[in-house]
């Protein structure tokens, strides 16, 4: 393993930096809602040069692994340059999300209040038909627009929000 750091949260998560071979274990047990909305974004067979660059380009990014493999990869990258007050926190997962849907709701405002000291604003969007996502969203405090069409398939996403 490799860790600067890591930390086991007593949900049996263990929260640490991202490792080299951590794409390649999330993109061979992606969440189906998450691969549909990274293709309707950027279209088929994007996805690992999109999680490459969100990780190259991020300010923080972390892995969280349970006992039987990693569960997801998330981060937030700056929208304007490395100084800008504006952050786009990301999250990508595996099928054990939703069955670590606890820990990951718990662990969730500590990593946010992380966020949002280094960037007062945090947006992003997500695909309207992951309703999962949409309802953790909300859950953890970020305010979600009316969805619009956008990315190469025109799927329609809503814009969510956060302020400090």
């Amino acid at each position: 393993p490799c860790w600067p750091w890591c930390w086991m949260s007593p949900l049996g998560v263990e929260i640490r930096a991202v490792c080299d071979g951590d794409i390649d274990a999330l993109l061979a047990d992606i969440r189906a809602p998450d691969l549909a909305e990274a293709e309707a974004l950027f279209g088929p067979g994007k996805i690992r040069g999109a999680l490459t660059e969100s990780l190259a380009n991020s300010a923080m990014a972390w892995t969280g692994e349970c006992s039987d493999g990693l569960a997801w990869i998330f981060g937030v990258a700056p929208a304007q340059g490395l100084m800008g007050d504006i952050g786009l926190p990301w999250m990508v997962g595996t099928r054990l999300v939703d069955r670590e849907r606890r820990a990951l709701t718990r662990l969730t405002p500590a990593y946010i209040a992380r966020m949002l000291a280094a960037f007062p604003t945090l947006t992003n969007i997500v695909d309207a038909r992951n309703t999962k996502s949409i309802r953790w969203l909300r859950h953890v405090g970020f305010e979600l627009m009316p969805a619009a069409p956008m990315g190469v398939a025109g799927q329609p996403f809503h814009l969510f929000v956060m302020r400090a």
